[in-house]
Formats: C-alpha cells, structure tokens, sequence
C-alpha cells in the first residue's frame, strides 16, 4: 500500500510525522546541563584543588619563616598544612619540632605521636624527645646522649646546639651554654643563630655591650632573622632609650605589629624623647593587646605624673602594684604620687619597698656577674632562687635552685627550697619528677 495522499480539499487522513523537538526545550536543557557542570568544576576547585594548593603555599612560607627563625609565623602555616594533610608525617615532624623550639611541650609531643603514626622516621622522633627534656626538664643524662650524638657528627647538631644552650639557660648555667655556643660557631661559622645565641648567653649574664656586638654580626648575615632587632634595641635602650633603639624597635613592629615587647620599648623611647602624645597612642595600643602589661600602666602613669595630673598617675600606677607589688619602678613612682598628694604614710612605705626592691635586683646582678668567675658556687645559686622566692617569682626561683641541686644533690637548704617552690608551682612534669626524686631519698633513709 502507498503513502497516503492529500485529498482535492487539501486535508489529509493521516497527518504527517513532526520529528523536530521544541527549540526551547533545547535550550533550556543545555543550560541547565552547562551550569551544573560550572558548579561541580567550582565545587571540586573550592573543596579539593584550592586547599592543596593553597596548603603548598603554606608549607613554602613555613621552610622560609623557620630558615628566619620566626617560629610562631612558622607554626600558624604548618597547622594549615596539617589540617589539609592530615596523614603527611614530615608535616607533623616539623609541627612538633617548632612547638618544641618555642616551649609548647604538650603539643610537640602530640605531633610527634602523629608522626610515628604516620610512619615518620622514627630516629628523629626519638632525637625530638631527648630535646624536649634537655629543654624542659633538667636530666644530666640526657645532655649525655646528646653530646654522644655531636661526637658522631649528628646531621641535626644546630637543633642539638640549640636544645642544650636553651637548657643551660633555664638552669642559669652561662658557662656551659657558652661552652655549646662557641662549639657551634667554629663548626657552623656563618650561622646567623649560632651568633644570636650567644647573644642570649651574654644578655643574661649581664654581659650587654659584648650581647650588642653579637646581635650585630647577627644582623648583618641575616637581615631578616627574627628578633634580631628587638634583642638589639634592648641592648640599645639599656640604660636609657636612644633613636638608634627607637629604629630597631620600629623595625621589629614592621615585620610584626603586634609585638608587645616592641610596643613597650617604642613608647619608652617616645617617652625618653619627649613626645607624649605619641607615647600615649603607643601605650593604649599595648594595653589593647596585653590587659596585664605591668610596664604600660606605670610609664602611662609617669606620663599623667609629669603632666601634674596626679590623681590620674596614681590610678595607672595602682593598676600595676595590682598586677604586679615587687615592680621597682612602679614603687617609686607610686612614693612620688603620694608624696605630691600629701599621703606621707603610703609615701613612706612604697620608698621602703622599692628600696628593698632595688638591694635584691641588684644582688641578682651581682650573682650573675660572680658566677662567670664561680659556676659551680651551689650557693650563689641557691641565694638567687631564695630571693627570686621571695619576690614571687617561683618559675625563676626554682631554675636557680634546680641549678644548684644538680652541682650538689645533697644540698639540705636547697632541696628544702625546691620543695617550696614546687608547692606553688603549676608545672605538672616537674612536679611529678623532683616530688619522686625527694620521696625517694626519703623512703631510702
């Protein structure tokens, strides 16, 4: 049978197939299509290919901040690496060892768990435990395993240098830390931190114009070694703030605005040079950033002093004898203000108590200074910890007491004030470590 034909009226008994699809329809389906392809691109570049790549960045500036030793800019670009990666072991490593660099103990540790979860090289994890108890806790024997490991030609000897000056320096044994430091500078000459270090010793021992020249020659083979500029305008401003420290100090608030120690040392300096206004500006941003900043309150007291407005001194300089009774400065200013005010009883008594503060500081002084002459005197050592006790000072303290235990154990006066110390102490390891050690000479008696 044929196709069917029109008939002479023009109509049709079957009407012809339409194979063409609406062209909107088409269009509309196409659309949707191509933007849900856009938003599965975006959604996969958002949540897969944009973390790793910015994770790569993060892991580039963290090697770059650590070759300048800013740790904590360091830190904050590593915990975003270990967040992407969280299964990457090398990651954790270095996580742990800036935590440990810069103190924080139980962090390091937990990264380090991580690590060896990871199947990091388990050598180098146990090298960052001996660290951390050179750093933390004061075991002779531990400095025994690390000096074995220098023998050897250790590839991680800087990090090894580093832990025992760093040591040394929480049990105020210049000598030593010295010792370490001049070791590592003949083996690593062009070391910018090895000189930093030293700088650190010789600041402690009170040794301020030779920590000067170190932290120059520091300076001048890394430009850009962090607090560099801050130990140097320290030094600069001692005893009085200079321009040339108001420039270090500057630069150290350039590369991080946030730096109280730098604020504080700035506001000094605009003090010392006599522009107020600048200071104050200066002051109202460190107390923003640090509430209990003892130094802030009394030097905006001096200021409020200066200008003859001594109810407002006093207020700043209360503020700081509440945070803080042993500051020297804030003492004596607080007798001039009652002075001026009429208040001679309250006068008197904040000019007997700085005096009291004065003779004590400077003692300390003078120990620091007789021991580079006497390291092992076990009793210069625990005649610092005993003052540093009495001022409050119990972390301070028990360092001092710690160093003359180890010279000698059987120290009876010492050990009676380690256990003080540690009564008011909230440092859980060292707690638990000396309370043993003293229970067990007892039980051995």
């Amino acid at each position: 049978m044929g196709l069917p034909t029109a008939s002479p009226g023009g109509s049709s008994s079957v009407r012809p197939l339409n194979f063409q699809k609406p062209a909107r329809s088409l269009t509309l389906l196409t659309l949707l299509v191509t933007v849900l392809c856009f938003v599965v691109i975006g959604g996969l570049g958002y949540w897969v290919v944009y973390p790793q790549v910015s994770a790569a960045h993060h892991w580039k500036q963290a090697k770059k901040d650590l070759k300048n030793n800013d740790l904590a800019s360091a830190k904050r670009h590593l915990e975003y690496c270990s967040q992407v990666w969280p299964t990457d072991g090398e990651v954790h490593f270095l996580m742990a060892r800036t935590c440990r660099r810069l103190s924080q103990f139980d962090r390091a540790r937990a990264h380090l768990q991580l690590a060896a979860k990871q199947g990091w090289v388990i050598q180098q994890i146990k090298l960052e435990n001996l660290l951390i108890k050179a750093q933390n806790v004061y075991l002779p024997e531990t400095t025994k395993q690390l000096q074995e490991l220098l023998k050897e030609g250790h590839q991680d000897d800087t990090f090894i240098f580093e832990a025992l000056i760093i040591g040394c320096l929480e049990t105020n044994n210049f000598f030593q830390a010295n010792r370490w430091v001049t070791i590592w500078i003949e083996q690593h000459p062009d070391d910018w931190l090895a000189r930093y270090w030293r700088g650190m010793i010789l600041e402690s021992a009170g040794e301020y114009e030779l920590a000067v020249n170190e932290y120059q020659q520091a300076l001048e083979m890394n430009p850009l070694g962090a607090g560099l500029h801050l130990r140097l305008a320290e030094m600069l401003a001692r005893p009085n703030p200079t321009e040339e420290a108001m420039q270090h100090y500057e630069a150290a608030l350039a590369a991080d605005s946030n730096n109280t120690a730098a604020l504080l040392g700035l506001a000094r300096c605009q003090h010392s040079l006599g522009t107020k206004q600048a200071t104050r500006a200066t002051l109202d941003r460190l107390i923003e950033l640090d509430p209990q900043n003892v130094p802030a309150y009394c030097l905006y007291g001096q200021v409020e002093q200066e200008e003859d407005q001594q109810e407002k001194a006093l207020e700043w300089l209360q503020k700081a004898h509440a945070l803080d009774p042993n500051h020297l400065v804030t003492n004596k200013n607080l007798s001039l203000v009652f002075n001026r005010l009429n208040r001679f009883e309250e006068a008197k008594e904040a000019e007997r108590r700085s005096q009291e503060l004065e003779k004590q500081l400077a003692r300390l002084e003078e120990i620091n200074r007789e021991l580079l002459e006497r390291p092992q005197d076990v009793g210069l050592r625990s005649e610092a910890g005993k003052i540093l006790y009495t001022r409050g000072e119990y972390d301070k303290a028990f360092r001092w007491l710690v160093s003359a235990y180890l010279i000698d154990p059987q120290d009876k006066p010492t050990k009676e004030a380690m256990k003080k110390c540690l009564e008011r102490m909230g440092n859980g390891e060292l707690v638990e470590r000396y309370k043993k050690m003293f229970e067990d000479e007892s039980s051995a008696r």
